[in-house]
């Protein structure tokens, strides 16, 4: 996993792993990890190792995570590239590690509320991730009311949708935002050359 996309399982995440991984090599019918190993090294492994690798990098994010970050964004990264980039109306931030989509979405929102952005700027954000799982989720927009508890309410009302799926409230980001983002997996240790164009914050 370290040399294919530099993910390495700490200790105390290898018990979780190999619980998983039994499970899984029973759905695969293989009997030992070194034969689940050697699947990965044949050619019909590699849709396997995609598998393996959503499996690892599940991770945990929120919305506006990080108060202190966001602060300093909304303060002085923001304003300064805004200035900076009057003339053009043209702001490009890639988020490299997006997850299910919490970060992008909340940069996404900050940078619509900033003094001095209209509908005439051009913002884009590239929100890169290994996971196609997270991808996937992220692409949807759709959360649940937990998900969504620490988004101040005038952005929850502004670039939210409620929508009721049975009894449960699920929260779906509007196409205003989602339009800003582009969704792509990305192995930063792999395909680091595929980003294209300039970058004018990396988050």
């Amino acid at each position: 996993m370290k040399s294919k996309v530099g993910i390495l399982i700490r200790p105390r995440k290898q018990n979780i792993l190999g619980v998983k991984l039994a499970s899984r090599l029973r759905q695969l019918g293989l009997t030992s990890y070194l034969a689940y190993y050697r699947y990965l090294l044949k050619p019909e492994g590699i849709k396997e190792l995609r598998h393996l690798v959503n499996t690892v990098t599940i991770d945990t994010t929120e919305f506006f995570r990080g108060e202190q970050q966001f602060k300093f964004l909304r303060e002085h990264i923001l304003p300064e590239l805004i200035q900076q980039k009057n003339k053009k109306k043209r702001i490009r931030i890639w988020s490299s590690g997006c997850s299910t989509g919490q970060e992008p979405y909340s940069i996404a929102m900050l940078a619509n509320e900033m003094a001095g952005i209209d509908m005439s700027w051009d913002i884009k954000i590239l929100a890169t991730d290994i996971n196609t799982d997270s991808l996937k989720i992220a692409c949807l927009g759709r959360y649940s009311k937990k998900q969504v508890k620490d988004i101040p309410s005038k952005y929850l009302k502004k670039y939210f949708r409620k929508e009721l799926v049975g009894e449960k409230e699920i929260f779906q980001i509007k196409e205003v935002l989602k339009k800003k983002i582009i969704f792509r997996r990305l192995n930063l240790l792999m395909s680091i050359n595929r980003i294209k164009g300039p970058i004018d914050m990396i988050f």
